[in-house]
């Protein structure tokens, strides 16, 4: 269940993008995932790239 007491932010991203990156890890890891994985791994990525 979401708690938003035990999140420090949220970090959104685009739709797009979700699809871009679930795309590469098909061909480049051989992993079939939806668009929340690929937005799970980009969204520290894109946290720690801005800090």
């Amino acid at each position: 269940m979401w708690d938003p007491t035990l999140v420090d932010g949220v970090v959104p991203i685009p739709t797009a993008d979700a699809e871009e990156m679930a795309g590469r890890l098909a061909r480049e890891e051989g992993l079939c995932t939806g668009t929340s994985s690929p937005r799970s791994s980009r969204s520290p990525a894109q946290t720690t790239a801005q800090s």
